[in-house]
């Protein structure tokens, strides 16, 4: 398992921001383009809290796909009444960041989103807000009863064309 760590200014949240990026093996920047799972934290937890995860290198080999870790801190990737803008941050910059420096399926077929307890309520919310955004989505560990309304649940597989 590579674990690359990507930083930027984020004009969204005015300041500099970095995500962890897991690449399986037999990654390569060019060829048949790789989907990716975008790993959400809990409150807490960082950019690198799922690296602790024994089965990560696994799943992103199994399944042949980019893991991007972002961090949003103890605040919830989305946009809130005291102005902090992490949905914008998370829709608008890291997957733009994370497909122009990588091979990705640049589509909404190639990307996933999935969180633990702080992080499930945005893989809820985000894909129904922007549309050509995500496709799959998965929440575990939830801290709300509210249920992803249209919950479209991870495929045991990501196929893509290439």
């Amino acid at each position: 398992m590579r674990v690359v760590t990507e930083t930027w200014w984020s004009e969204a949240l005015g300041r500099q921001k970095s995500v962890s990026v897991v690449l399986p093996p037999g990654y390569t920047a060019t060829g048949r383009p790789f989907p990716v799972l975008y790993l959400l934290h809990s409150y807490g937890g960082n950019r690198t809290t799922w690296l602790t995860c024994p089965s990560l290198a696994d799943c992103a080999a199994a399944h042949r796909m980019i893991l991007v870790l972002p961090e949003s801190g103890r605040y919830w990737l989305i946009n809130d009444a005291g102005g902090r803008r992490y949905e914008d941050y998370f829709v608008h910059e890291v997957v733009g960041q994370v497909e122009k420096r990588y091979n990705t399926v640049a589509s909404r077929a190639g990307r996933a989103v999935a969180g633990f307890s702080m992080g499930e309520p945005p893989p809820c919310s985000i894909p129904c807000a922007t549309r050509t955004c995500l496709r799959w989505r998965a929440a575990t560990a939830a801290p709300s009863r509210r249920p992803c309304a249209k919950a479209t649940p991870m495929p045991p597989t990501v196929r893509t064309s290439g």
